[in-house]
C-alpha cells in the first residue's frame, strides 16, 4: 500500500496555496501529531523561499535606483527654514532612524557567519567572534522566538518559522522614478518620500533581539502580553504622528497562521 504524501511534499510539488489553506483550516489540530512535525515542515520551507525572494530582490531594486533607508527623511528636515541653532527636528529623526529594523538581519546570522568563517579555515577566528561582533552574536532570533513560543504561546508556525529561517527586514527607502507612476497633492511635494512611503508601506518586521525580548518578558511578567507587535503600521513607519495600529499578532494563537489584530493601543 502507498504511503499517504505528505502535506512538505504536495507543497514542493507545486501544491502551495492548496496546501497552506487546509493547514490554516485545521485551527489548533495542527499542533497535534502527525500533523504538527509537517505543518512546521512546511512553514520553514515557505519562509526559506521569502529569505530567498527578499535576497533576490535588494540588489534588483538597487540596480533600478531605489535607494534604502532614512537618508531621504533626515534631509527632509533640512529643507525646512531652521531658527538659530535648533536642529532638534533633525536630531530626532536622525536618532529615530536608527532605532529602525536593518535593510536585512538573517534569524541567525552569528551562527551562519561564523559558520562561514570555519569553512574559510579560519576556525580560530571563529571562536572568538563572539568578542569581536558581541551586538550580533547575541541577536540569536532563532533562540528567542522559542521562548517567546514558551513564555506567550503557542505561536502561530508562520510567525515562529519566520523568526527561524528569515529574521528582520526593512524596504523603507526612496525613489525618484515613482512621480512617473503616482500623481501626488501639490501639498505634499515638500515631503514626497514620506508621502510615497506610507502609501507603498513597506515590508518591515523588527528585530527579535535581547532588548525586545526584555521588554516582553516585563509584559508577561505583567499580564499584559496579549499581542506581539512586529511592525509599525504604514504612517509610524515613515515618523508621522497620529495614533499607531501597529502589525500584530494576538497571542497564544497554538495554529499555523492567523489574520493580523487590528490593535490600537488608545
Amino acid at each position: 500500500m502507498a504511503a499517504e504524501t505528505t502535506y512538505l511534499e504536495r507543497y514542493l510539488s507545486g501544491e502551495h496555496e492548496q496546501v497552506w489553506a487546509e493547514l490554516v483550516a485545521m485551527g489548533e489540530r495542527v499542533r497535534a501529531e502527525p500533523i504538527y512535525s509537517d505543518a512546521w515542515a512546511v512553514a520553514c520551507e515557505t519562509m526559506r523561499r521569502v529569505r530567498l525572494n527578499i535576497e533576490r530582490l535588494i540588489p534588483r531594486l538597487v540596480r533600478m535606483g531605489f535607494v534604502f533607508g532614512y537618508d531621504g527623511l533626515i534631509h527632509e528636515t533640512l529643507r525646512r527654514p531652521m531658527q538659530g541653532a535648533d536642529w532638534t527636528d533633525y536630531l530626532a529623526v536622525q536618532a529615530w532612524s536608527r532605532q529602525q529594523p536593518p535593510l536585512f538581519q538573517p534569524a541567525q546570522f552569528a551562527t551562519e557567519y561564523r559558520d562561514h568563517i570555519i569553512s574559510m579555515g579560519l576556525g580560530d577566528v571563529a571562536v572568538d567572534l563572539d568578542i569581536f561582533t558581541p551586538s550580533v552574536a547575541a541577536t540569536d532570533m532563532r533562540a528567542h522566538i522559542d521562548e517567546l513560543d514558551a513564555i506567550a504561546g503557542p505561536l502561530p508556525l508562520s510567525l515562529r518559522a519566520w523568526y527561524t529561517e528569515v529574521g528582520a527586514v526593512n524596504f523603507y527607502g526612496s525613489y525618484p522614478g515613482w512621480t512617473r507612476f503616482m500623481k501626488m497633492p501639490k501639498e505634499v511635494s515638500a515631503y514626497r518620500d514620506r508621502y510615497l512611503m506610507s502609501e507603498c508601506d513597506p515590508l518591515q518586521v523588527c528585530v527579535l533581539d535581547a532588548a525586545r525580548m526584555r521588554d516582553l518578558r516585563n509584559l508577561h511578567a505583567q499580564g499584559r502580553l496579549h499581542q506581539f507587535e512586529f511592525a509599525e503600521d504604514p504612517y509610524f513607519k515613515v515618523y508621522t504622528g497620529g495614533s499607531s495600529t501597529p502589525f500584530a499578532f494576538a497571542v497564544p494563537k497554538p495554529t499555523m497562521d492567523d489574520t493580523l489584530e487590528d490593535m490600537n493601543p488608545s
